[in-house]
């Protein structure tokens, strides 16, 4: 299945500039193509939302697990594949839900294909500070290790998705030793897949600029480059290639802050490791048109990233 051609003309169009003008066209134009596709009913997916994995207003998921488990049996054997979804948002916007279908879509798509998916939010600025992110990623995903057995999920078969800058948090999180759980059997998480990342800051840009200022509580710049995803795998003393498989993504038309910050961490990780990650250009997408396609009829990332955890838990 490849995308649609309204799809690629539409996401060609805008080129890899991206601002909240455009991040509003995206999200509208796939809202309307959900809305004209058949979803699936209750009795095919089922979901629970506004979980609490912390204390805070913003510290919600939402599971949602195929129709067919029947969570209310007490010997449920916990043996699918579990997928966290940590939305983006340029560390001051985004949700579990963004509009109707949209970020559903995700988690609705695994639990269509007997997968346990997980949608994850954060604390996001104004109020979020630096380190806030990525402890809530870190906390999210040990409420995930501890209770996702009670849907039909495999604690042990669970893959973390971090998209722009969800990603960040996860990909900050992982390489401070965040995510590791304290049991010796754990296999926690089998699976790391970062879409889009920020993993470098351009300063120069007046939002990003003004939001890492005020995330990173720092005028200082260096500082600020040091505590990104990218400087934070710089520096990290831990962290070995075949610990945890990480699975690296950009569109093919990401705008070039993200473009270059994905290859300058390409770079450190082949410098470091001596191998390439796993690292893919999804072709025909921006910054976000990949995750809001998932579940479409012709999406195509959704499907391949479902190989990719299946061949991972086998």
């Amino acid at each position: 299945m490849t995308l649609s051609r309204d799809i690629r003309e539409f996401v060609a169009g805008h080129g890899n500039i991206w601002n909240l003008d455009i991040n509003v066209a995206c999200e509208e134009f796939f809202e309307k193509r959900h809305k004209k596709q058949s979803q699936p009913s209750l009795d095919q997916i089922q979901c629970q939302k506004g979980l609490k994995y912390g204390p805070g207003e913003r510290h919600r998921l939402d599971v949602y697990w195929p129709g067919t488990v029947d969570i209310s049996v007490e010997d449920l054997t916990p043996e699918r594949p579990v997928v966290v979804y940590f939305h983006g948002g340029g560390f001051r916007a985004g949700d579990n839900d963004i509009s109707e279908h949209m970020h559903g879509n995700i988690a609705k798509f695994f639990a269509s294909r007997g997968m346990i998916g997980v949608l994850a939010t954060y604390r996001l600025l104004p109020s979020a500070r630096y380190p806030d992110g990525m402890h809530d990623v870190a906390a999210a995903s040990r409420w995930v290790h501890e209770n996702v057995a009670r849907y039909g999920g495999d604690p042990n078969k669970v893959v973390l998705i971090g998209q722009s800058a969800g990603g960040a948090h996860l990909a900050m999180a992982h390489f401070a030793d965040l995510l590791r759980q304290p049991k010796e059997t754990s296999t926690f998480p089998r699976a790391i897949i970062l879409q889009s990342v920020p993993f470098w800051y351009d300063l120069r840009q007046d939002r990003r600029r003004v939001n890492m200022r005020q995330y990173y509580a720092t005028d200082d710049h260096e500082d600020i480059l040091l505590k990104s995803a990218g400087g934070a795998f710089k520096t990290a003393a831990h962290c070995p290639p075949d610990d945890v498989p990480i699975y690296v993504t950009v569109g093919e038309f990401d705008p070039e802050e993200i473009v270059n910050g994905n290859l300058m961490f390409i770079q450190d990780w082949l410098q470091r490791f001596k191998r390439m990650p796993h690292f893919e250009v999804l072709k025909g997408h921006n910054h976000i048109s990949y995750a809001l396609a998932v579940g479409l009829d012709d999406d195509e990332v959704g499907p391949s990233i479902v190989r990719y955890i299946e061949g991972i838990v086998e």
